[in-house]
């Protein structure tokens, strides 16, 4: 079985064109390779198991931590490695609320200086945004099925 995906960004003007970078930068591709001479098409071969199907087989090439879905659409957006450390959203989220857990509950001094400080913005915007997502996330983990709210 060949795989065959095409991936596009986003360019000035809100256009989508072929996207021209190389698949390192692409975390949620596992095992392919640019296809010669097609810019934003990337390939591979595999072989599915006795009895999977087609869906199931390209599903094992895929790194679905680094894509979220489109409401139920066939438009999957996926997460550009840009450092040589590259993790999941919802992991970060996680990380920071447990960090931040723990300032709370051990160092309430640094809370304070926290709050007084340049980032504070940027905390509130993770409390209101990244938990709600955050949670969403967990749920969906829990019942091992994509869930989607409506109304956020």
């Amino acid at each position: 079985l060949k795989i065959e995906a095409t991936v596009r960004q986003t360019a000035s003007g809100n256009r989508w064109v072929p996207y021209s970078g190389n698949v390192r930068t692409l975390p949620f591709f596992v095992g392919y390779r640019k296809k010669p001479k097609s810019n934003g098409v990337f390939i591979r071969s595999v072989q599915p198991l006795a009895g999977q199907g087609v869906p199931d087989a390209v599903a094992q090439t895929l790194n679905f931590a680094f894509l979220k879905n489109l409401y139920g659409t066939d438009t999957w957006v996926g997460v550009k490695k840009t450092g040589s450390l590259s993790l999941p959203e919802d992991f970060c989220s996680a990380l920071a609320f447990f960090h931040l857990s723990s300032v709370c509950r051990y160092n309430p001094e640094f809370l304070s200086k926290l709050s007084s400080g340049e980032h504070w913005p940027m905390l509130l915007a993770l409390r209101r945004h990244a938990l709600y997502q955050f949670v969403v996330s967990s749920y969906s983990f829990m019942i091992q099925s994509e869930y989607h709210s409506s109304g956020y």
